[in-house]
Parts: structure tokens; sequence; C-alpha cells
């Protein structure tokens, strides 16, 4: 046995008392018992080479479980739960075995089934057909039909021959008629047409050649969404008029007659400085 359940509630009742010295040892023991399937060895020195016992304490602990838990008989030291568990196992694994068994032996009768099936309908047609030729009946030749795969059908042929060709279409005219100079004129004043028509020109593609009027106008108002987007970013121009208020004049004047025009410049400057900073904190 490579597997047994182990429960821990029964065990727990059952070695509460040993020593973790002597719980060690039990447990080698029932393992020696599960895997050999057999009563351990009635002689002490092989039960304690079994169980790697080999200091005076390791002994002393395998021999107080052994008396405690298995049974001394002429087979060897015997534990009445491992042979239960034992037996059910056993008892497990042969049902599998035949179950598996009988799996296989149903294969092999249904495939000779079979077999001898297709060999009696192999005898049937191989005896049908010497009674055949025994009687003298040959086989009737099939008619042979001329192979007219490669020859071309007439009606085919005729319907290729009827099928007009199809006719070339002019090319459109890419061009600014009249109209759309026009229009042009009116709804994208700012668009150079002629310019944005060549640039139209390199980039024509099958939709424009169906519709082109529909896709001149669409291309130049893009082309005037484009330069009102330019036009709104580009900077505006500074203020060149003066616009010094009347009192401020009237004050850089007044400086300018008590401290002269350096210092009234410098003056003024900071009184405008502070006015700037102090802005924010008024308007908050």
């Amino acid at each position: 046995m490579n597997y047994y359940e182990h429960h821990l509630g029964d065990y727990l009742r059952d070695t509460a008392h040993l020593s973790m010295l002597e719980d060690g040892a039990y447990r080698r023991l029932i393992d020696a018992y599960y895997i050999r399937e057999t009563p351990l060895p009635v002689e002490l020195r092989d039960v304690f080479r079994l169980v790697r016992a080999q200091s005076k304490q390791d002994r002393e602990a395998a021999q107080t479980v052994l008396q405690e838990f298995f049974h001394l008989t002429d087979a060897g030291w015997v534990h009445h739960r491992c042979d239960r568990e034992i037996g059910r196992f056993r008892e497990k694994s042969d049902k599998a075995k035949a179950s598996i068994r009988a799996r296989w032996d149903k294969a092999r009768a249904a495939s000779a089934d079979e077999q001898q099936t297709n060999n009696d309908r192999n005898t049937d047609v191989s005896g049908s057909e010497i009674r055949t030729y025994n009687e003298g009946n040959t086989p009737r030749a099939r008619p042979q039909t001329p192979d007219t795969r490669h020859q071309p059908s007439s009606r085919a042929t005729s319907v290729v021959a009827s099928k007009p060709r199809p006719t070339k279409k002019a090319p459109p005219d890419l061009s600014l008629t009249d109209d759309l100079k026009a229009w042009a004129a009116e709804h994208t004043p700012a668009v150079d047409a002629d310019a944005e028509l060549a640039k139209l020109k390199d980039h024509t593609f099958a939709t424009a050649r169906t519709d082109w009027p529909g896709t001149v106008r669409n291309w130049l108002r893009k082309a005037q969404e484009d330069a009102n987007e330019r036009a709104q970013r580009a900077p505006r121009p500074a203020a060149t008029t003066n616009t010094e208020p009347e009192w401020r004049r009237e004050q850089r004047e007044r400086n300018e007659g008590y401290l002269g025009p350096a210092a009234a410049r410098r003056r003024t400057t900071t009184i405008d400085a502070e006015a700037r900073d102090a802005a924010p904190d008024l308007l908050g």
C-alpha cells in the first residue's frame, strides 16, 4: 500500500498519552506495516532495524508502542486496525481489476463479432462471384461515352459571343467651373481655390471622380477651417498708441518738477508695480 486513510480524531483519541518520541515510533511502525502489508517481524531487533530505532531511547519507545498497540503471534506483531484497512484496500483493488477485465473482455468480444461479420460478408460476395462465373454469366461491358470535357459548349460559346463589351467611361472634368468659383468666392474667401485644386488633384480617389463638385466643396471648406484656425492662433500685434491716463500724466509732471526726470520715472515705475501686485488682492 502506498496510501491509507488517517483519521485524526481516532488517532488522537488513542495516542494522546504518548510522548513525542513514542508517537514518532508508532507512526513508523504502522507505516512499515502498511507498506509490507504483513505483520511486523517477531524478533525485536528486526523490528528496531525496520523502524530505524538506533538509540536506547528509540528502542524503548518502539518496544512500549509494540506491547500496547500490537499483538505478538506466530506470524509476527499484528495490528488489527491495519489489517482491516489492508483488507478494504485489497477488496477495492480486486473490484477495480475485475471491472477492468470485464470491459476488456466486452471490447474483445465486440471486436471478434465485427471481424466475424466482415468475414461472412466477404465470403458471401466471393461465393456469389464464383457462382456467376460458373454459370457462364460474364459481366456486361459498360458503354463507353466520349470525353467531351475539353470541348467548348455551344451554349457557352453563344453566351460569350453575345455578351457586349463594357464601354469605358469618359474621365470627369477635374477643373473649377464657374459655379464652383462663385461658390468658393462666397463661402471660402480666405482660400486660394486654384492652389487648393492643385493639391486636391494629387489626392484624387474613386469617390472624388464620381462626385467631383461635392469633393471640391468639401476640400475648400476644410481649407477655410484650417485658415480660420491659423488666424486665431496668430499672435496679436501690441498696441502702439499712448494709453496713459490724464491723472498719470499730471502725476508724472508734478514728480518731475520736484524730483527731476530720472527720479520721477523711477517713482512712477514703483507705483505701477505696486498697483499691479495689489490688484489681485483687491479684486479677491
